[in-house]
């Protein structure tokens, strides 16, 4: 089983309030079905997604702090929507 968690559930961003409260229950709901499922042999595990600059990351960029920030997480460059987009 596959679940899917963003970074910012584990940054201390602010004003991101509802979105990391709905994040960290995607990591808590993860946890749960790990210690139920374990018994059958099923692992859960949460996946990550890197960030990717749609228009209302591009304005948070702007800020000094969210840049910094960026520039501490991000080894590889920032996705773009077009990046993640299936063809076709």
């Amino acid at each position: 089983m596959l679940v899917s968690d963003q970074f910012l559930t584990w940054s201390d961003e602010k004003y991101l309030d509802a979105y990391t409260a709905a994040e960290g229950g995607v990591v808590a709901m993860t946890r749960s079905f790990a210690a139920g499922m374990s018994r059958e042999g099923v692992r859960v595990n949460a996946i990550c997604p890197g960030f990717v600059a749609t228009e209302p990351q591009l304005e948070w960029l702007k800020d000094a702090n969210a840049q910094a920030i960026m520039r501490m997480l991000h080894l590889l460059p920032v996705a773009t929507p077009e990046l993640c987009a299936i063809p076709g």
